[in-house]
């Protein structure tokens, strides 16, 4: 018996040995808009993957917690693995959390979040929303979280002139100048005043408005 013992030692820190040093690359990104309106949907984009280099990743969990203000509306996914995902109730804010048993290498994860922004959020409103994943052989954190800003509408208004008229015209005659003010958003413009300074020449019971 003792003859045999000095491979039972020897096998046994081997499997030791594999154990300790079992790893798995888990990662995740996410995508998504970088501005949005009241009352719309936001689609996130979410993928999560296993680069190896072992052949499987064991207990992977990917977490994406909606930011305040915003309502869960719907998730999907695509993928060769199975998760089992809880989530909130449409409508209502919270967590997102979907659970695997493994992950074999190679395999991606695609998951399709949509939320809903309040209709009555204000302008320059700023939503940051981020991915996590974890699997007990992960060994890279670095590419264990992905994050998405959305905004809406800034409280800002961009208003433009344009004034168009004849490049010539008679002595005596009448000039027609058209002069149009624009908002370009994205949201109203108040106060808004336009001045526009006569040439000299035209007589001082000038001019008439139409």
């Amino acid at each position: 018996m003792k003859a045999f013992r000095p491979a039972f030692f020897l096998l046994s820190s081997l499997l030791f040995a594999s154990a300790a040093f079992a790893q798995s690359d888990i990662f995740v990104t996410k995508d998504g808009p970088s501005n949005a309106t009241a009352g719309s949907n936001i689609v996130y984009t979410i993928t999560v993957g296993d680069s190896g280099p072992d052949a499987t990743s064991p207990a992977v969990n990917m977490t994406d917690a909606i930011p305040a203000g915003l309502t869960f509306v719907s998730l999907d996914q695509s993928g060769p693995d199975t998760f089992i995902c809880s989530k909130p109730d449409v409508g209502t804010n919270g967590t997102v959390t979907c659970d695997a048993a493994s992950m074999n290498l190679n395999d991606v994860q695609t998951f399709t979040l949509t939320v809903a922004v309040p209709g009555d959020a204000a302008n320059g409103t700023f939503y940051f929303n981020t991915a996590t994943v974890s699997s007990s052989n992960d060994f890279d954190s670095e590419n264990d979280s992905s994050s998405v800003g959305t905004s809406t509408a800034p409280d800002s208004a961009d208003v433009a002139i344009t004034k168009s008229g004849p490049s010539a015209t008679p002595p005596d005659t009448d000039v027609t100048y058209t002069i149009t003010l624009t908002n370009l958003g994205p949201a109203d413009a108040m106060s808004v005043s336009w001045t526009d300074t006569l040439p000299n020449s035209i007589p001082a019971h000038l001019p008439r408005r139409s």
